[in-house]
């Protein structure tokens, strides 16, 4: 890439959202370096050699979890001298299991950008973070996000008690 935060739209949008799919393996090619590193909610790849063959499966078994895709960019933060870039972004997706919905899921993505000797950027690593809330939405409607934000709660009240307990005893 020449200018990551002109180009990162383009990118993201070919690898999950585009309808020609046959866009996924080719920009990621394009824009990865082979030793590829990547970290998600569910899954781990560590860079080594065929790290990025391994993501293109990966993302190809992401994408054909649902019917379709839509990218909404939030925001999109780059800080040239360390090489990171932070990508706020919607994903409204139609799982497979429920083509009759769509499922809205916010993800932070944190590229970590190295440029080579021509001058072109390439990604080195991406870390995506996703509420669990918002990744149950997928996987259960409706319930899963609800039953998320109880087990939180619960968890929540528990360490308030835990809390008030030491206070009783002295412990701050």
């Amino acid at each position: 890439m020449d200018n990551p935060v002109k180009e990162i739209p383009k990118v993201a949008n070919n690898i999950f959202a585009n309808p020609d799919k046959s866009l996924l393996e080719k920009e990621v090619k394009r824009s990865y370096i082979p030793n590829f590193e990547f970290h998600h909610f569910l899954v781990d790849v560590s860079p080594r050699p065929g790290s990025r063959e391994r993501v293109i499966r990966l993302f190809k078994f992401f994408r054909g979890c649902f019917w379709s895709n839509k990218l909404q960019i939030n925001e999109i933060s780059y800080n040239e001298e360390s090489g990171k870039m932070f990508l706020d972004v919607t994903q409204h997706l139609q799982p497979l299991l429920y083509p009759w919905i769509v499922v809205p899921v916010r993800v932070v993505v944190e590229y970590y950008f190295r440029r080579n000797d021509a001058g072109k950027y390439f990604i080195c690593r991406q870390d995506d973070f996703i509420e669990p809330e918002e990744l149950m939405g997928v996987i259960v409607p409706y319930l899963g996000p609800m039953a998320v934000r109880a087990a939180k709660t619960v968890a929540a009240s528990f360490s308030e008690l835990v809390v008030s307990i030491f206070e009783l005893t002295g412990w701050s």
